[in-house]
């Protein structure tokens, strides 16, 4: 549907693909309880998505009660096809500012995904599903799991390049405030860190910022 700012976005299917199977569930209603069955009773699968940030913000990830979401992120079972694309791109010297599925499925896969604007913009709530919609939904998870197995080696920084897109992302989206308590707590310990890391470095001789340090490098 529509996606309007400053509304929530409310999912209007799911369809998840098993690429061993070669089957692709499309889920029409009861979302929130098919999406918690799957995280929670597949506590070691990979999950992959294409654009991770939008499906997972659909999903609920920041609602109260949706923590699993956050568990899979946090434990290094979530996998963006997009992020690694563009790290396969940069490790090649190539770049460019378009990464969409259909960009990425007709350079890895050599596939051409049609994206029917008359089909991808007529998705409603309740609707019934016909044929059309049936195919242009399971193209994608079909697409999307292909492209996994064709990228079958993860790079060392995309699990940080993931989540730095979730963080960026949930940024721009929510606004950010500072907790000025949380950060005025941590300056004291870090100041408290630093000053005791201080102590035992000028008990070798070792002072920062002042001149002859070169030769107590040893006693350290």
């Amino acid at each position: 549907e529509k996606i309007v700012n400053g509304q929530p976005i409310i999912p209007v299917l799911a369809q998840v693909c098993e690429p061993e199977e070669r089957k692709v569930w499309i889920c029409q209603n009861g979302l929130a309880e098919f999406t918690q069955r799957m995280f929670t009773e597949n506590t070691s699968t990979e999950f992959v998505f294409h654009n991770a940030p939008f499906d997972l913000f659909v999903m609920g990830l920041f609602r109260k009660g949706r923590e699993f979401i956050r568990e899979a992120l946090e434990s290094k079972r979530i996998t963006d096809i997009g992020i690694r694309f563009i790290l396969r791109q940069l490790s090649l010297g190539l770049m460019s500012d378009q990464w969409n599925l259909a960009l990425v499925a007709k350079t890895i896969l050599g596939v051409v995904l049609e994206k029917d604007e008359t089909i991808r913009l007529e998705f409603r709530r309740g609707m019934r599903l016909t044929e059309p919609f049936i195919q242009y939904a399971a193209k994608d998870a079909a697409v999307t799991a292909m492209i996994r197995l064709a990228l079958n080696r993860p790079y060392p920084t995309e699990r940080y390049q993931t989540l730095g897109f979730v963080a960026l992302t949930a940024i721009s989206r929510r606004g950010m405030l500072v907790d000025r308590a949380r950060l005025r707590s941590f300056r004291e310990r870090y100041e408290e860190s630093q000053k005791t890391h201080l102590q035992i470095l000028s008990h070798f001789g070792y002072r920062p910022g002042e001149k002859d340090n070169s030769k107590h490098v040893q006693k350290l």
